[in-house]
């Protein structure tokens, strides 16, 4: 809240194994699970802590509440150690849990959590990890390539209008197509849950190719080549002359002229 992250020391009623293995769960209780998590993740990112890997055992339910069981952040207070700050987890179910560009390094920051998320919401509903039912290591090479089946066709049909694209959008190959923080993430399933479509990011604008001016088409008539004027001028000094000869080659270069001249105005 406005003061800060508190740290709520409760029981437990179940852990996170437990409620996935009781999967598929109602889309309404799974999404209010999902919400009080993306706002405790906002939380933790507002006041730039860590409170470790989102995975599993580190979820606990009670009633229609979801905690998050901060203990790495916890023992960094107590000790006054700052191990939390970069939370690792290297066992093989918990790197289902992390996204692709993390794998190798097996870190959660805030943005694999935010991913982690998705796939406890992907879970809640369909029952399933979005890229399991081959193995651990099939479904990790699957995530770094492709993005993450639709639900099947009768549970899509079940869920409200939003939900399946905004559930898809948190666990996307791309990261820059997921939520950017867990406030987005509350706030869209907050609009699922009221009943409204989560908001969609504008298309980008389609930019005008540039205009480029056509140059102007020069409407006067064509000057006529120096040969047609040359050619007539000599057949009237020919006429002038009253020479056969003269007259005769005057006609020749003429005729020339004139087949050139017209050739020369024909477009090509």
């Amino acid at each position: 809240d406005a003061e800060g992250v508190w740290l709520v020391r409760r029981g437990a009623d179940r852990r996170g194994e437990d409620v996935l293995k009781a999967a598929p769960h109602p889309w309404r209780r799974a999404l209010e699970w999902v919400v009080q998590l993306a706002e405790a993740e906002h939380a933790a990112e507002v006041a730039s802590v860590s409170c470790g890997a989102l995975v599993p055992r580190a979820m606990a339910f009670a009633g229609d509440d979801t905690w998050w069981l901060a203990e790495p952040l916890v023992s960094s207070l107590i000790a006054e150690r700052d191990d939390a700050s970069r939370p690792t987890e290297t066992s093989p179910q918990a790197l289902l849990w992390c996204p692709p560009e993390s794998l190798d390094a097996a870190t959660f920051t805030h943005a694999a959590n935010r991913y982690a998320l998705g796939v406890l919401l992907y879970r809640l509903l369909a029952a399933d990890h979005p890229f399991g039912g081959a193995g651990i290591r099939h479904a990790l090479a699957e995530a770094k390539s492709s993005d993450p089946a639709p639900f099947v066709d009768q549970l899509a049909g079940e869920l409200p209008a939003g939900l399946q694209s905004c559930c898809l959008a948190m666990i996307a190959a791309d990261p820059s197509q997921r939520p950017d923080s867990g406030k987005a993430i509350a706030r869209q399933l907050r609009r699922v849950l009221a009943g409204k479509a989560p908001h969609r990011a504008a298309p980008a604008k389609r930019q005008r190719a540039p205009h480029v001016a056509k140059p102007a088409k020069d409407k006067r008539a064509p000057a006529a080549p120096a040969t047609t004027i040359d050619a007539v001028w000599l057949l009237d000094a020919a006429l002038r002359a009253g020479s056969l000869r003269w007259l005769v080659l005057a006609a020749g270069v003429v005729i020339a002229a004139f087949v050139g001249y017209t050739s020369w105005q024909r477009p090509p």
